[in-house]
């Protein structure tokens, strides 16, 4: 290509309305053009499960386990991506991650779309990481938080195809679910029921090995004693959580 024909395009945010844009599971390239094209060009918020989060010019609200199912990825491989991403020599993106989302900030966002200037990277991650101190503080962990009971139902069957799937999430698996997501500040985290869910994996007890046909359930999981007794290794031959 030609020196003179090395210029740049705007790419049209309606282009994934295209039936081609979700034809196949996205590659490296095209979930990074993915994140740009879902970028906020301008501050705005969302809501995720009842609660507000404000977004700066440059951030995308998703959660891995969101992008998983966008991209028809692993959620360890839209880990895996985004952690390179994070890590590259010439850091595209800053996360941070809370019990609700993940907050996907592009560095240097304003290059992408016209205005960028000589020292936009050093400026945008520190204005980025100066917020994110800012609001840290409110972010909400514990008996302050809402339940992902949909993402949580989620882990326990991709981490557990081999236990009785969950047709109805009824009040009582709600109201135990909820109360074991508000055990400690650990255990509002989708990443530790991640941990957990495939912790029960390792247990053929719980699995229903040699039982005559019982295996644990969601209902069973969650339900106070139990949770307790999984957690402290007493099904398993290896040392507790």
């Amino acid at each position: 290509m030609a020196t003179e024909d090395k210029g740049w395009i705007k790419l049209w945010r309606q282009a994934e309305d295209d039936p081609l844009y979700f034809a196949e599971p996205f590659t490296r390239y095209h979930a990074w053009i993915d994140l740009l094209l879902m970028a906020n060009h301008k501050p705005g918020v969302i809501y995720k499960r009842g609660i507000r989060l404000n977004l700066d010019r440059g951030d995308v609200g998703m959660s891995e386990l969101e992008l998983s199912k966008r991209w028809r990825w692993s959620r360890g491989k839209v880990r895996r991506f985004l952690s390179e991403m994070e890590s590259e020599k010439e850091q595209k993106i800053v996360q941070q991650k809370s019990n609700l989302t993940t907050c996907i900030h592009i560095v240097n966002y304003g290059k992408y779309q016209g205005n960028g200037t000589p020292d936009g990277h050093q400026t945008d991650t520190r204005r980025y990481r100066n917020k994110n101190e800012k609001n840290e503080k409110k972010i909400p962990i514990g008996e302050n938080s809402s339940c992902p009971y949909e993402e949580i139902v989620s882990l326990y069957h991709e981490c557990l195809p081999e236990l009785p799937q969950i047709v109805k999430l009824t009040d009582t698996r709600k109201k135990q679910v909820q109360a074991r997501w508000n055990e400690s500040e650990k255990t509002c985290h989708l990443e530790w029921w991640e941990g957990f869910f495939k912790y029960i994996k390792k247990s053929p007890f719980l699995k229903g090995e040699n039982n005559r046909g019982w295996k644990a359930d969601l209902e069973w999981i969650t339900k106070a004693s139990n949770f307790v007794k999984i957690v402290e290794g007493q099904y398993h031959a290896l040392r507790p959580m």
